[in-house]
């Protein structure tokens, strides 16, 4: 092809880009690896098919239509990070959208592999796949978006259970018509397009149909329409009735039989109104409803007990088949059918490694999230991306009952332009979250939100405005008082430590000012700044590179008030304070840290005197902390720190031995870890790593 000769001449370079290899091929372009040298991580860019000449109106659509694309935020749609156009010598034009890269395939792909390997689907599988992709199709219809091409190849699987959608818009930036709607045009795939798309007047609907031919595929073994030519497919969704399903099954139930061929109505405005009302539609008329769940969720693959497996009549197993249909190239020569013999497949567990795995892996983020907090008294962990601006929520008892292995955020806060540090009040009714408002990195503020991000707290719906770009600590008193710290404009001499009522937003009392003691290693206290609470919420830890103020605040009038209920807390000379955190029975300080011969972990006892240093025990093969995180309940005095090459481990707090536990990070995962937290009910601890899949593990403790 002609880019595959731009590609030699331009040595393999698409703008920033450093292409790798070609991974995919079709009508709608090409698809490449590639590493992005910015952001040190690999993506997938899709090429456009070459324009022969520049032209101002095309230019203009792919823009439009990438913009609109890349404001798309939705779970199951595969996110489109950059755009560009790059120009070759010979006035030729390379557009180019640039992907996360999903290595597990398509769903077309994974249709292949189970055929070649004799196995099939089970129904839940397959109503999994399908209400995935209606909550991508409805999402992107509710943001004016039309996919114009709904079929397996343009389903990508982060697993074999997790499906994002892709090529939103590509159909449209490759007819080069500025009014496709209008043009006649005919945009789209033979065997899924509807009638009113293959006359150019593609609606919202159109994609309904095109997920009702992959459910009819499903259920039948075979598409409604195919003929010997492309052109005489698309005659036959014009102008021909679907024939019954029951031509392959008799025994379908005729509430599956009415939905499939409603789906496939010639006329638009006889479909369902939303692909999930279609799809929930099909999971009643197999009469599964119960053991689906109704919200927008990725549903369960596990295979029911062979008590509620005997309830189902044997109809409702779904199974991709072992046969195959001529002329099917996008489901890879396997066909879709319901077999009434067949048993679901078993689910086969991994062989053990010897290594702890996760409980749980999460993934919906395009940057490795630099603060997480659990909600109290509730498994539910907020996460903040700086890099790409989002509060996540994430509902882990949910996700477990769904028993999948990778999941996507509850809910995320996307509007915000700079997400630092969060902070949930001790009674878990509001999230308080330290944001830029803009990126000019002047000024500071703390939205305080409702606990499910969708509303602010009333008084505060302008958050606290802080004049300094460096807000490094954030915590809640009572439920009431927030207090922040931060680096000010002599960066180096003073700690600002702030204060708030949120009973009273009226009032804006002035900050206090502490005199900061820095590291002779490092002076730089706002790299290392660090606010923490004590387990009762009564005394506060306020930590620079050079040492650590314990004591209390209160407002006084119109002025923050801090006194200091303990001597300060120094490290050695030859060291800095990193990372420092409380331990749960309020005695022990603990940080880490990298002196001038090793990086350990440290602390003191607040009982002692503030020279003498707690010293833990080090693995011989440990590199660098980058994270330390406290055991939060009575029971255990435990603590666990991170790596900067994906290791965890935990201490017994009582001795000062070596660790009593390592989670090592499946090998697949090379990243450090960015920042933990533990669950307030101890069982569970998340960990981020900065690798390029941005991983959130859950490990159970």
């Amino acid at each position: 092809m002609v880019q595959q000769n731009t590609l030699k001449r331009d040595e393999g370079q698409l703008g920033r880009y450093h292409l790798l290899k070609r991974v995919g091929r079709g009508g709608m372009g090409e698809v490449w690896l590639a590493e992005d040298p910015q952001l040190h991580r690999q993506v997938a860019i899709k090429m456009l098919p070459l324009q022969e000449r520049y032209d101002e109106k095309d230019a203009a659509l792919f823009e439009r239509e990438a913009q609109v694309v890349a404001s798309l935020n939705h779970p199951h749609v595969l996110p489109v990070h950059d755009y560009g156009e790059q120009h070759l010598p010979d006035g030729q034009v390379i557009n180019y959208l640039v992907m996360p890269y999903i290595s597990g395939g398509s769903l077309s792909d994974l249709i292949g592999r189970r055929t070649a390997a004799g196995e099939g689907f089970h129904y839940r599988e397959a109503l999994a796949f399908l209400l995935q992709a209606a909550d991508a199709i409805d999402y992107a219809h509710t943001q004016g978006m039309i996919h114009r091409d709904i079929k397996p190849a343009n389903m990508l699987l982060r697993s074999e259970e997790s499906l994002l959608l892709a090529d939103f818009g590509i159909a449209l930036m490759v007819s080069h018509d500025d009014d496709v709607e209008g043009s006649g045009a005919m945009i789209g795939t033979p065997l899924y397009i509807a009638p009113e798309q293959a006359q150019g007047r593609p609606t919202e609907a159109s994609d309904l149909y095109s997920l009702a031919v992959i459910a009819y595929q499903f259920i039948t073994g075979r598409p409604p329409f195919q003929a010997e030519t492309s052109y005489a497919t698309i005659v036959q969704h014009i102008v021909q009735a679907p024939p019954s399903p029951l031509q392959w099954h008799p025994d379908l139930p005729e509430e599956c039989v009415a939905v499939l061929l409603r789906g496939l109505a010639k006329k638009p405005e006889e479909r369902y109104a939303t692909a999930r009302e279609f799809v929930m539609a099909l999971i009643r008329s197999l009469g599964v409803e119960n053991l689906l769940p109704a919200s927008p969720l990725p549903l369960p693959s596990t295979v029911p007990t062979q008590e509620g497996a005997n309830k189902l009549l044997t109809r409702r197993n779904l199974l991709i088949g072992t046969g195959t249909v001529a002329g099917i190239a996008a489901l890879s020569g396997g066909i879709w059918a319901m077999n009434r013999r067949t048993a679901p497949p078993p689910i086969t567990k991994k062989k053990s490694s010897g290594m702890e795995q996760p409980a749980m892996v999460l993934r919906d983020s395009k940057t490795a999230p630099k603060a997480m907090v659990w909600k109290p008294g509730e498994n539910i962990l907020a996460t903040s991306c700086y890099d790409d601006s989002t509060v996540k929520l994430w509902n882990i008892d949910v996700f477990r009952i769904q028993n999948l292995p990778m999941y996507e955020s509850t809910y995320t806060k996307n509007d915000l332009p700079i997400a630092q540090q969060l902070a949930w009040s001790q009674d878990g009714k509001y999230l308080a979250v330290i944001n830029g408002h803009d990126i000019n990195l002047v000024d500071m503020y703390i939205d305080i939100f409702s606990a499910d991000l969708k509303s602010k707290l009333a008084g505060f719906e302008q958050g606290i405005k802080i004049h300094s770009p460096f807000i490094k600590g954030l915590v809640w008193i009572e439920n009431r008082y927030l207090v922040a710290a931060w680096d000010g404009p002599d960066h180096g001499d003073y700690i600002y430590l702030g204060m708030w009522d949120t009973l009273h937003p009226q009032l804006r009392p002035e900050p206090t000012r502490i005199k900061a003691i820095p590291s002779i290693l490092d002076g730089d206290i706002g790299k290392y700044l660090e606010l923490s609470i004590s387990p009762d919420a009564t005394s506060l830890a306020l930590s620079s590179s050079g040492s650590v103020f314990v004591g209390k605040t209160e407002m006084v009038g119109n002025q923050v008030v801090w006194k200091e209920t303990l001597p300060a807390r120094l490290p050695s000379a030859n060291t800095f304070v990193q990372g420092a955190i409380w331990t749960n029975d309020g005695k022990r300080f603990l940080a880490i840290s990298l002196d001038v011969v090793i990086n350990y972990v440290f602390g003191w006892d607040l009982t002692a005197k503030p020279t003498d240093l707690l010293r833990f025990g080090i693995p011989q093969d440990a590199t660098n902390f980058t994270y330390i995180v406290a055991y939060p309940k009575a029971d255990k005095s435990m603590f666990a720190a991170g790596t900067e090459d994906g290791k965890i481990y935990i201490w017994d707090g009582q001795t000062m031995k070596l660790p009593v536990r390592a989670l090592i990070s499946p090998p697949s995962i090379k990243g450090g870890i960015m920042s933990l937290a533990w669950s307030t009910n101890g069982q569970w601890l998340a960990a981020s790593y900065g690798d390029v899949d941005v991983t959130i593990l859950i490990w159970k403790i």
